[in-house]
């Protein structure tokens, strides 16, 4: 074991968006893609 290695991950594999097929960068632009109709 290192001293700067973490013997615990930040995050879950499961918990990662590519594990999910989705890639991180595309965030923003769904989030702002996707409104709510009453918005325009």
């Amino acid at each position: 074991m290192t001293p700067d290695k973490p013997v615990l991950p930040d995050r879950a594999a499961e918990d990662d968006p590519e594990s999910w097929g989705d890639r991180s960068d595309e965030d923003d632009r769904r989030i702002l893609d996707e409104v709510p109709p009453h918005h325009g």
